[in-house]
């Protein structure tokens, strides 16, 4: 695939859906689409940011009214460059990025995410039927 960067954000969400059957959640399958992905980002309820070979999709602080924590909705590496450090160099960016006063959340779903996750400096929160909820402290 592309450099990932090159990409506008019409065109990496094109890609988040074109490999959504990767996403084990099914809330998540069905209500992803590319207009409802761009309509997040244009209300500010989402961010999508790309490094060469992998994309994230994030919820910042604050998107709910509550003000809550950021959230690593998705993530997605070219399956060419997964177990190359591509995936762990961008949820550690977001991490540093989205999470500066609070913690990032995402609900995870199988075991070997939840050990890349754990590299990545998450821990278990919580235990759900929809998955495991997985929490890391913010950076700043």
């Amino acid at each position: 695939m592309n450099d990932f960067r090159l990409l506008g954000q019409a065109s990496l969400a094109e890609l988040i859906c074109a490999h959504a059957a990767e996403f084990d959640d099914r809330q998540t399958l069905a209500t992803l689409s590319v207009s409802y992905l761009l309509d997040e980002v244009a209300h500010g309820r989402a961010v999508i940011e790309a490094d060469e070979h992998a994309v994230a999709v994030v919820r910042p602080e604050g998107w709910r009214a509550r003000k809550g924590n950021a959230i690593l909705w998705l993530i997605f590496v070219d399956p060419e460059w997964r177990c190359a450090g591509n995936g762990s160099d961008l949820v550690m960016r977001m991490k540093v990025t989205h999470a500066r006063k609070l913690a990032m959340h995402l609900l995870c779903h199988g075991g070997g995410r939840m050990k890349f996750f754990e590299r990545c400096g998450f821990h278990v929160k919580q235990v759900i039927p929809a998955g495991i909820v997985m929490m890391a402290p913010c950076r700043g």
